[in-house]
């Protein structure tokens, strides 16, 4: 009966514009206490990340982004620069296949003034053969470059910078983004799937490993980003979850915020799944 009333519910269309995401890049959401905070963010180009980066800019912490393409990391700064004309933003080139990349670019990091106080990990790749549930059609080469991107490289970073914390003596925080396809069984036998579960077991052993570094891995759902192939201008109505539209990656982006500002240290599973799926 429910389910039959559900299905002739019509939903009023959300469009996510630039109007909705600037509403959610107006205020602190941790009480200012992210000012001057250093913060990287992978995968920052777009998406979910660059509203990360948006997030601690409104926070007035210094940002870095990172990845691959040096047009796209050029690109992200110019609108970045052009919403926090005073913001503090730098970009790398970074590319978690390449574990020379990642030893170069935390040597770089550590040449600096001063050291990360935030890692945030939301680099990541999803492919069609992921989204179709697939596995035994995935190529040797698919694989390696969602495992090293999503888990492989992702590590050698963070042990880095965990590293560097901690002979540093920064009580610093690391969120990790994995995703809630860890969680469903339909999709844990996919590349994606499986560098997801790594990750957030990962993020679980690691937080057992530093006393003074805050862990946390958020495991969202349906977000409006590329990868879900949605973005601005486009009505985000979903039959997802019981909010029925996509999770605004500003939403995630402030839970980021949220988690680094102090309050992570206090989940006893140092894990969230944002944006749950009523199907996947």
């Amino acid at each position: 009966m429910i389910k039959k009333k559900k299905k002739k519910l019509k939903y009023i269309p959300l469009v996510y514009s630039e109007d909705l995401r600037s509403a959610y890049t107006e205020a602190s959401v941790v009480g200012n206490r992210l000012v001057g905070r250093n913060v990287l963010v992978t995968g920052g180009t777009g998406g979910i990340g660059l509203a990360i980066a948006m997030r601690f800019l409104t926070e007035k912490s210094n940002v870095i982004i990172s990845g691959r393409n040096e047009q796209r990391l050029q690109t992200s700064m110019a609108y970045l620069k052009e919403r926090f004309p005073a913001g503090n933003i730098q970009t790398i080139v970074l590319d978690l296949c390449n574990a020379e990349s990642i030893l170069a670019v935390v040597k770089q990091l550590s040449q600096q003034e001063t050291f990360i106080d935030i890692l945030v990990n939301n680099a990541g790749i999803c492919t069609e053969e992921s989204r179709k549930r697939r596995f035994r059609s995935v190529s040797e080469e698919e694989f390696k470059n969602v495992w090293n991107t999503n888990f492989e490289g992702t590590v050698l970073l963070t042990n880095e910078i965990a590293n560097a914390m901690s002979e540093r003596d920064i009580k610093g925080n690391i969120v990790n983004i994995a995703s809630i396809c860890a969680e469903f069984r339909s999709y844990q036998h996919t590349p994606y799937g499986i560098s997801k579960s790594a990750l957030v077991s990962y993020s679980k052993i690691l937080s057992e490993k530093y006393d003074d570094i805050t862990i946390n891995v958020i495991e969202p759902g349906s977000v409006a980003t590329p990868m879900e192939k949605l973005g601005i201008g486009d009505n985000i109505v979903r039959n997802c979850n019981v909010l029925h539209h996509s999770a605004l990656p500003e939403e995630i982006a402030s839970l980021v915020a949220f988690l680094a500002g102090g309050f992570g240290k206090y989940l006893t599973d140092h894990a969230i799944v944002a944006s749950a799926c009523e199907k996947l």
